[in-house]
C-alpha cells in the first residue's frame, strides 16, 4: 500500500472521529443546544422542561397551541443552576417566576435596595405573553403559589406578585429613498426590523431606544429615516413594559 495515501486515510478517519466528538460537546451547551434534540439532556440534569399551554378556542381572540420558544427555554435553562439555593438569589426568583406558568414572558425581580419595596420583601413583576402582556390573575396566582412555599423561598422573606403596568405606544417613521431599487422592496426591511426590535424589547423595565429605533429604521437603501412617533425614548419604569400597539412607515422618493 502507498504510504501517503495510508497516511492521509488515517488521518481522515482521526478527522471523523474528532468532528463527532465535538458535535457531542458542542449538543449540550447553552449556545448551541437544539431545544429538541437536548430536551432529554435538560431535563434529567437540572430539571427543566419545555413549558406549553393547550390551545383556547373559547378565549378572545383564540389561542392556540402554545410551545415554548427554544431562546426562552435556553434562558430558563441557564437560570436553573441558580434555583438550588431556593429563591434566594436574583436568579432563583427569575427561574421560578418564569416556570410557574407558559404564560409567564418575563419577570422584574427586585428587594428592599429599590424604594418601592419594604424590608423582607421580595417583589416580582410579571408579564405575560398574552395580548399586551397584562398577566390574568391565574396567572399572577401561579408565581405566587411557584414562590411562595417554605422550601422554595428563604424564611425572611415575603413574596409580592404583581402585574406589570403597560406602557403603549406607537411607532411611526417616514423614509427617503433614492431613485434606484424598488422603494417598496426597500420599505418593507425597515418595517420588519422596526417590529423585531419592538418585541425584544416588550420586557419588564425594558427601555425602547432612540438609538435602537433608528438602527431598526435605517437599513440599506433608506437615504434618511425620519421618526416622529414616539418623539423620545419609552422608559415604562422597572415595574413597567413598553407595548407597541402599531407600526407606520411611509416613504418617498428623492433626488434627481
Amino acid at each position: 500500500m502507498n504510504p501517503t495515501i495510508d497516511a492521509e486515510v488515517g488521518a481522515y478517519r482521526e478527522t471523523l472521529v474528532y468532528e463527532r466528538i465535538n458535535d457531542a460537546v458542542r449538543a449540550v451547551l447553552p449556545a448551541d443546544i437544539n431545544w429538541h434534540r437536548s430536551t432529554t439532556i435538560s431535563s434529567s440534569r437540572l430539571g427543566v422542561q419545555r413549558m406549553t399551554a393547550p390551545a383556547d378556542p373559547s378565549a378572545t381572540p383564540p389561542r392556540a397551541e402554545y410551545r415554548e420558544a427554544d431562546d426562552d427555554a435556553k434562558r430558563r435553562y441557564i437560570l436553573a443552576l441558580e434555583a438550588f439555593s431556593t429563591a434566594g438569589p436574583y436568579g432563583a426568583y427569575l427561574f421560578h417566576a418564569l416556570s410557574a406558568h407558559p404564560h409567564v414572558k418575563d419577570a422584574g425581580v427586585y428587594g428592599p435596595e429599590e424604594a418601592f419595596v419594604d424590608p423582607g420583601h421580595a417583589h416580582i413583576v410579571v408579564l405575560s405573553r398574552i395580548g399586551n402582556g397584562v398577566p390574568t390573575q391565574q396567572v399572577l396566582d401561579s408565581v405566587s403559589a411557584k414562590l411562595s412555599p417554605k422550601d422554595a423561598r428563604p424564611l425572611t422573606d415575603y413574596v409580592d406578585v404583581v402585574a406589570a403596568a403597560i406602557t403603549d405606544y406607537v411607532i411611526v417613521y417616514h423614509l427617503e429613498i433614492p431613485r434606484g431599487p424598488d422603494p417598496a422592496l426597500v420599505d418593507r426591511q425597515p418595517e420588519a426590523e422596526l417590529a423585531i426590535y419592538a418585541a425584544a424589547r416588550h420586557r419588564v423595565g425594558a427601555i425602547v431606544a432612540d438609538s435602537g429605533l433608528d438602527a431598526a429604521a435605517h437599513r440599506p437603501g433608506v437615504e434618511r429615516a425620519l421618526r416622529s412617533q414616539p418623539p423620545a425614548q419609552v422608559d415604562p419604569g422597572l415595574q413597567g413594559a413598553a407595548y407597541c400597539t402599531s407600526i407606520t412607515v411611509t416613504y418617498e422618493v428623492v433626488g434627481d
